[in-house]
């Protein structure tokens, strides 16, 4: 190997394992191993997974969370003991953590940025991993009432090496030094079809607050309307937050957003939602503060027992580099079920972007799914096939095929091509589960695959994945 450097190879990349324990007595949760955290709305710690912002009418009743880490990503977890009693209407969390994490480095031996894709396929990308410790410890104190609930939430983080966030002028007020401490306030209120709830916290570094606050009231079954207002100061620094942002990251953001929700009929569903956000510090590429608009539509429409139909329609605009971005994004889906063991489903998109220069790019896909179950739930098996085809990486397709327990499998592609797979599962036993993927996916504008030491002499590639179970 380059260098000299000799690795001990070793049977997988990474492993993961768990224990929790739940609703015993006072205990409400013990998490030992691997484990996932969420409190209030996510400006101090969340490492849940977050479906975007069609989602926020699911989202008002917000609570303390201590749950297992069984998925197969390698970031968005901690290692350690998390623990949460209830006394009376007091919730009280604490836990530990410390994790080996990947890190790029500058060559004083500071950390420049983490690296969070967990992927260790060449040399470059070996020379990363666990390259700084992670130490976290934190807790959380919540009172709950019938109506009504507040808590307050400590986080500190030591580092084994230390940041540097540079000279870059977009970096200036990114994380610096070993030492992290992030505190914060959350509260929820409910009342009817009326529910209020939100966070405010504040980071030790630069002195950087973050408030989230949202809004949802129902005036019946039928009609939702939810409201959102955030406000991220560019001082703020929370290396473990994660919460509702168009840029990515709760830092160097406010915004209003709002949305509303109806069922005029029993078959159909109508929603619809516009976010403006601002970005007050420069970022990468936009020397200047920038500022940018997202509107989206959908109807759901249940035509029969066996058939629905749905529509998106969504616009955007924002600035790269200095200039607009305009997206339109169109989405038609069509869903089947014919009998209690058959399902099919078929998705058409269609993109198409004005970018900086001007030019507009764009291109579209079409796929379907087919799932069959056999009536004793002893196996399930699915497969799917779409095709695509996009001018630019500026504008991608998406597609979502059925994947592996614990993963989730959100295809991005552009150029010209296909992708199929098919999965399975089988219940072999009371406790035992076997499921295996295999996908398959190839270019009609290439002879060959990606670049360097990750090149594919060739126009397909292929994954294949198995998971094997046993249930205690």
């Amino acid at each position: 190997m380059k260098g000299g450097v000799y690795r001990m190879l070793t049977a997988y990349d990474a492993y993961s394992f768990h224990f929790l324990l739940k609703d015993c007595g006072k205990l409400k949760a013990l998490a030992l191993g691997d484990y996932r955290l969420g409190f209030g709305e996510g400006l101090v710690v969340n490492s849940d997974f977050s479906l975007g912002k069609s989602t926020l009418f699911n989202m008002g009743d917000t609570r303390p969370s201590v749950k297992k880490f069984s998925s197969t990503s390698e970031t968005s977890f901690f290692r350690g003991m998390a623990v949460t009693f209830r006394f009376g209407k007091v919730d009280v969390s604490a836990f530990y953590s410390y994790l080996p994490t990947d890190a790029t480095l500058r060559k004083d031996g500071t950390v420049s940025s983490l690296k969070t894709d967990g992927l260790h396929r060449t040399l470059l990308e070996l020379s990363k991993k666990h390259n700084v410790m992670e130490q976290s410890a934190g807790a959380d104190v919540t009172w709950n009432t019938e109506y009504f609930s507040l808590g307050a939430t400590a986080f500190y983080q030591h580092f084994s090496r230390s940041f540097s966030k540079g000279t870059e002028l977009y970096r200036q007020y990114y994380p610096e030094g070993k030492d992290f401490l992030n505190a914060s306030l959350h509260y929820r209120w409910h009342r009817d079809r009326f529910s209020f709830s939100g966070e405010t916290a504040f980071s030790n570094v630069y002195g950087g607050w973050a408030t989230l606050n949202k809004a949802i009231y129902r005036f019946n079954h039928r009609y939702s309307v939810v409201a959102l207002q955030r406000l991220f100061a560019y001082q703020y620094v929370g290396l473990r937050a994660n919460s509702f942002s168009e840029g990515g990251a709760v830092r160097n953001e406010s915004g209003f957003y709002m949305g509303v929700e109806a069922a005029p009929l029993n078959e159909l569903k109508l929603s619809a939602y516009v976010d403006y956000f601002y970005f007050p510090w420069v970022k990468f590429g936009i020397p200047h503060a920038s500022e940018g608009v997202e509107g989206t539509f959908q109807a759901d429409w249940v035509v029969s027992r066996k058939w629905e139909l749905s529509g998106r329609y969504q616009l955007k605009r924002k600035e790269r580099y200095g200039q607009p971005y305009l997206y339109h994004k169109l989405k038609v889906q069509a869903q089947c079920m014919p009998s209690k063991v058959w399902e099919w489903r078929g998705v058409a998109r269609y993109t198409r972007v004005r970018d900086v220069y001007g030019r507009h790019v764009g291109g579209y896909m079409g796929g379907s799914i087919l799932k069959w179950k056999d009536r004793k739930k002893r196996l399930n098996v699915a497969g799917s096939c779409v095709y695509f085809d996009s001018e630019d990486y500026k504008a991608p397709m998406s597609f979502y095929e059925p994947s592996l327990l614990y993963a989730f499998s959100f295809m991005t592609m552009y150029g010209q091509g296909m992708r199929a797979a098919v999965n399975a599962r089988w219940n072999v036993a009371k406790h035992w589960m076997l499921m295996c993927k295999y996908g398959a996916t190839g270019y009609f504008d290439r002879d060959e695959i990606g670049e360097g030491l990750q090149r594919i002499g060739g126009r397909w590639k292929n994954d294949l994945s198995f998971l094997l179970r046993y249930k205690f």
